[in-house]
């Protein structure tokens, strides 16, 4: 999955906000932050405290909050953010660390490492929020990889016949993004199709005109001359050749 640049706006942020060097209290300090920010009207968010995590030597990583941020329809760009954040919380903006994607609940589900069993799990409960509806539909949100994402999608632009129901299968919102795709494999399978029953046409007048020819040829010479006759018998070893390897075809033919 693609990540915007910072430039780009987006709706989708993960944020991850550090207590300051000097703070007694690190914990405490996060938690009023994540008090404060769930507090926020302007944006949806799910917010927790990582105080369990380890490094790659598997030394304690310092105590932080991590925040998935989603406004509704306004995309901000990664430095709009940084200073609304740094805004509402009053804190440094160097204390913050934001990320752009066009994921929402993967960010979500990160909160607690769901998908990630090797690092340490977190309690869902422990997870404060400004919706929590919201957070719960998108931390339940099955996960789907981009190859199964992309045969569910290719599956449901085969499968239908029109615009219309193939935005019924994906949904109005997702359509949208595909609707270039769509038109684009229909194209394509109609193309196939026309090529397909081209080549059929054509086989199947090949097969008429050798089955004609056979039959004449049988007509013609007589039976006691058909072991001799060279015409009839090089004909009849093409012609088996023919049908052995278009076998299914003239079994379904005859």
């Amino acid at each position: 999955m693609s990540t915007p640049r910072n430039n780009e706006k987006s709706l989708f942020y993960g944020v991850v906000i550090n207590s300051k060097k000097e703070s007694a209290n690190p914990y405490y300090e996060l938690a009023q932050l994540q008090d404060t920010l769930i507090k926020q009207k302007e944006f949806f968010v799910a917010t927790i405290i990582h105080d369990k995590d380890k490094d790659i030597n598997n030394y304690p990583k310092t105590t932080h909050l991590h925040a998935y941020i989603e406004f509704s329809n306004l995309k901000h760009t990664k430095k709009q953010l940084l200073e609304l954040l740094s805004t509402c919380l009053n804190i440094e903006q160097n204390q913050i660390s934001i990320d752009p994607t066009n994921s929402n609940y993967l960010l979500i589900q990160y909160l607690t490492h769901k998908n990630d069993k090797d690092k340490t799990q977190y309690n869902f409960e422990n997870i404060k929020t400004n919706n929590e509806e919201l957070l719960t539909l998108r931390y339940n949100q099955e996960y789907i990889s981009k190859e199964q994402r992309d045969a569910h999608l290719f599956d449901d632009i085969r499968n239908s016949k029109t615009m219309l129901e193939f935005i019924s299968r994906q949904g109005v919102q997702n359509a949208k993004s595909y609707r270039n795709i769509f038109q684009d494999v229909k194209k394509e399978q109609r193309l196939d199709i026309e090529h397909l029953w081209n080549i059929d046409t054509r086989l199947e007048n090949f097969v008429d005109w050798l089955l004609e020819h056979k039959r004449v040829l049988e007509e013609t010479i007589p039976n006691e001359l058909k072991n001799t006759d060279r015409t009839y018998q090089e004909f009849i070893r093409i012609f088996g050749d023919f049908k052995t390897r278009f076998r299914e075809y003239f079994n379904f033919k005859n």
